[in-house]
């Protein structure tokens, strides 16, 4: 039987970014009722691209040669992080975001990884990509006032600007699911030319 691991494409974020996000998590943090979002670390956050979910671990050299051969041409470029919302909504929040702009040169990767990626058996996302960043996610035992709450802490900050990072580097992320939380270990990388 073949091991599996559980896997996504991201990019990582540059220590000065997390730490604008990091200010971000505080702020909200003491805006919300207490325990009723599980924040993320800022050095965890990432820019996921393709989530495969169960990989096999022999996928694992034909995932970094699709990778390599889908960025071969592709040059680093800045993305600019702006915004903050919630998914599904405001009034009823269960993920907390920072936007993303969804620039020709970002849409245009992640297409032509997943074009590259899908033939190994990872299938095309069926809804569109939408480019985010996830700060925390609204527990399930959270009243839907506590929600709400979170939905106006968030509201009152939808116009805050982070500034623009780079995409130089793509990373295979392996994730181990844990009762603390996701642990994060890079399994290879590909640098944009």
């Amino acid at each position: 039987m073949t091991a599996t691991l559980r896997t996504f494409i991201c990019v990582e974020l540059s220590s000065e970014m997390q730490h604008k996000l990091d200010e971000m998590i505080k702020q909200l943090r003491r805006a919300t009722p207490e325990r009723s979002v599980r924040w993320d670390k800022a050095e965890k956050i990432h820019l996921t691209l393709k989530f495969l979910g169960d990989t096999r671990q022999n996928d694992v050299p034909q995932i970094s040669e699709a990778l390599t051969q889908a960025t071969r041409d592709i040059k680093k470029f800045p993305i600019t992080l702006h915004g903050l919302g919630c998914f599904p909504n405001l009034k009823q929040p269960r993920v907390v975001w920072v936007g993303i702009n969804p620039s020709p040169s970002l849409m245009a990767l992640q297409r032509v990884i997943e074009k590259n990626i899908s033939p190994l058996g990872y299938p095309t996302e069926d809804r569109k990509f939408s480019p985010h960043l996830t700060l925390g996610r609204v527990k399930r035992e959270a009243s839907s006032a506590e929600a709400a709450s979170v939905g106006e802490a968030v509201r009152l900050r939808a116009s805050q600007s982070f500034g623009v990072e780079s995409i130089s580097r793509l990373i295979l992320m392996k994730s181990d699911l844990q009762r603390s939380g996701s642990i994060y270990t890079s399994l290879l990388s590909v640098d944009l030319c």
